[in-house]
């Protein structure tokens, strides 16, 4: 999967918020 970085999480909050 994607890396989980500030960028990511910008472009899929959703995706990555789980993580961040």
């Amino acid at each position: 999967k994607r890396k989980a970085n500030v960028t990511v999480f910008l472009q899929d909050p959703d995706e990555e918020m789980a993580k961040i």
